[in-house]
Parts: C-alpha cells; structure tokens; sequence
C-alpha cells in the first residue's frame, strides 16, 4: 500500500460524517471539521484529510477509537467507520486519510 494513494470521494466524505457524529457535541460550536483534498502537512503532503482546527483536545488521536483526552472528556467509538480506510492523526487537528489494502 502506497501512503500516497488517494481514498475515494466517497470513503471521504463517509469518513467525515463519522467523525461529526463521534463528536457531534462541537457540532453546535459553529466550526466543525472540513474535508481537504491535497492537504499540506508540515512534513509532507497528503491526499486526503479531516481537518478541524477548533475541535475537541486530542480529537485525532481519538478519532475511530474514541477514549478519553486530557480535560477529562469521554469520546465514543466512531461505531460505523466504513470500510477500505484508515486514519492517521498528523496533527492535534489534522486527520490523515488513507485506503486500505484489499482484504485486510
């Protein structure tokens, strides 16, 4: 598998509203996460991110598992993660995107 290879539009967009239901509370703040094609990271780029600047602490890294951060928040699971992507926390508010290898 190719960390370059892109995700499909539709996994993406998949892959966001599953994040905006595991943190739907910061849904009502006004600043939800946005989907970035071709996103510039600090050490390289990657095609496909969730970026949400004002989102809770530690958001990526909890993404799709959930837990529990810092400030004592509690964090669900995200239950319906589709299939055929992976996430990576690049950032405390960039999640990168990736599709995953057939049959694994």
């Amino acid at each position: 598998m190719n960390a370059n290879e892109k995700v499909s539009a539709e996994l993406a967009e998949l892959a966001l509203d599953e994040i905006k239901r595991q943190f739907g509370f910061y849904m009502d703040q006004g600043f939800g996460p946005q989907l970035v094609w071709n996103y510039e990271g600090d050490l390289r780029d990657y095609p496909a991110a969730i970026v949400w600047e004002y989102g809770p602490q530690e958001w990526t890294y909890l993404a799709r598992q959930g837990g529990t951060n810092a400030d004592g928040q509690t964090w669900p699971e995200a239950a319906n993660w589709p299939d055929g992507i992976w996430c990576e926390a690049i950032s405390h508010y960039a999640l990168a995107l990736h599709p995953t290898e057939a049959g694994s």
